[in-house]
């Protein structure tokens, strides 16, 4: 017997394969995890994490049933508090991107950044990916 083949959505397993790689090669901890890290025990009910979520100063995405946020986006120095530039790019990018879609741009090569990925730049070029997430905005498709 000859097994059915049916049209594979390529769109859709782009868009598995693009968050299979972000969260391989991504740096993603759970609110527990920051608030660990940051030694924020003495917070009320310990959800500072959610609370920037809440705001739009981070974004979270969910796998496996839990939320994960961006550890490349936290300034280690300062408490791993949000960075100024994730913060920028967060609400810039939120009218146009789900948090998936922010984390896959973030994890993207980007041309505008010399074919380097924005994560690897907040903290280096804050200034060229701000640009490159208000060139994506601004509807530029040389962003992606």
């Amino acid at each position: 017997m000859n097994a059915i083949k049916y049209p594979v959505n390529s769109h859709q397993d782009d868009e598995e394969r693009a968050r299979r790689s972000v969260w391989e090669s991504g740096d993603w901890l759970t609110a527990a995890q920051i608030i660990t890290l940051a030694e924020m025990s003495d917070y009320p009910l310990r959800v500072q994490p959610d609370v920037w979520k809440k705001k739009g100063i981070i974004f979270a995405i969910q796998r496996g049933g839990a939320e994960y946020f961006p550890g490349y986006g936290l300034d280690h120095a300062d408490g791993f508090r949000p960075l100024l530039a994730l913060t920028m790019v967060t609400k810039i990018l939120a009218p146009h991107r789900d948090c998936w879609g922010m984390a896959v741009w973030f994890g993207t090569r980007n041309p505008l950044l010399d074919g380097l990925c924005p994560q690897d730049l907040l903290e280096l070029e804050p200034n060229n990916v701000i640009a490159a997430a208000l060139a994506l905005a601004n509807g530029q498709s040389l962003c992606e």
